[in-house]
């Protein structure tokens, strides 16, 4: 039996994709994703995982056009590269005598597209422009460049917000979650929350927490419930500022390797400007010492170069 991608569960192609995306030539070079999503659905659940692409275009041509090219499609069983029969033959003759029918366009498959496509545009409606294919492909390629290269990217922002103890990072994040919308995801909070629910993970925390001890909860446990937490809607939707992790060299690699990467970094101060800083103005807990600010320092020297090369930051913002 033949199967195709239609046929294959939503989230072991979205963990393919991700893990493709997230291979180095896609960091640097960026990538063109083709042939997925095909549903609403399944773009949520794209953004759930992270995978968020700066443009979005929908090429649209009437049905009979659509059909037309289904009919004529023709596969290069070498390659995989699709040519057609009328509108797009290749130059090479090598090429054309091993190209091979390709699998048609069903008049079922045109209608769950006409049903899905609207509410799959509007999961992209920030991003997103509508080009006519019914048109010369060097017509569609000059629309979709000019697209690409002049429209301004509002990637959702995910920001990590990092510095040692009492420099303000709690207080900026809620400033700044405030002005504009963004989730604030405290560390220390979302452990506490995970204690709560009972889960697996959050009895293993929940051990911690009851020994005052929750800087030493694994990196590997801390990072599982991170994850849950920035995968959910919210911060799909208005984005997030993450603080009070990574806290050293280690844990930001390990972030890294994530998903759910930041894409926006900001730095707090300095161990001698944290010490002329007043402390914990609520009075309910005691100023660090010299020795703990120093070594919490540090680790976020070592965050500071893994993330900028050594030299601080300051983003604002949308790019």
């Amino acid at each position: 039996m033949l199967y195709t991608l239609q046929d294959l569960p939503d989230q072991l192609l979205v963990s393919l994709l991700q893990k493709r995306l997230n291979q180095e030539d896609c960091w640097t070079q960026g990538w063109v994703l083709e042939g997925f999503p095909w549903t609403r659905l399944q773009a949520l659940s794209l953004q759930q995982a992270g995978i968020l692409p700066q443009h979005v275009v929908l090429l649209e041509a009437p049905d009979v056009v659509l059909q037309q090219r289904g009919d004529g499609r023709l596969l290069d069983s070498l390659t995989g590269d699709v040519y057609h029969r009328t509108f797009a033959w290749p130059a090479d003759d090598v090429v054309a005598q091993r190209l091979e029918k390709g699998r048609g366009l069903s008049g079922d498959q045109v209608r769950q597209h006409r049903r899905e496509v609207t509410g799959l545009s509007s999961a992209y409606q920030q991003v997103l422009l509508v080009v006519n294919g019914d048109q010369p492909p060097a017509d569609v390629s000059q629309q979709v460049l000019s697209f690409v290269q002049t429209r301004r990217c509002s990637r959702t922002p995910r920001i990590l917000l990092f510095g040692p103890p009492g420099s303000g990072k709690s207080h900026q994040a809620k400033l700044l979650s405030e002005k504009y919308r963004l989730v604030d995801v405290c560390c220390a909070q979302v452990l506490r929350a995970a204690a709560a629910e009972g889960s697996r993970p959050g009895q293993l925390i929940q051990t911690y927490l009851d020994q005052d001890q929750d800087r030493a909860v694994p990196d590997s446990v801390v990072l599982q419930v991170l994850e849950d937490r920035l995968s959910r809607e919210d911060c799909s939707v208005r984005g997030w500022i993450l603080h009070g992790f990574p806290r050293d060299l280690q844990q930001a690699r390990m972030l890294q390797q994530r998903p759910l990467q930041p894409n926006r970094y900001s730095s707090s101060p300095t161990a001698q400007q944290v010490q002329q800083l007043p402390y914990s103005p609520t009075g309910t807990a005691a100023p660090p010492t010299a020795q703990q600010v120093q070594q919490l320092c540090w680790g976020t020297a070592g965050v500071l170069r893994w993330y900028c090369g050594g030299t601080v930051v300051v983003l604002w913002w949308y790019c």
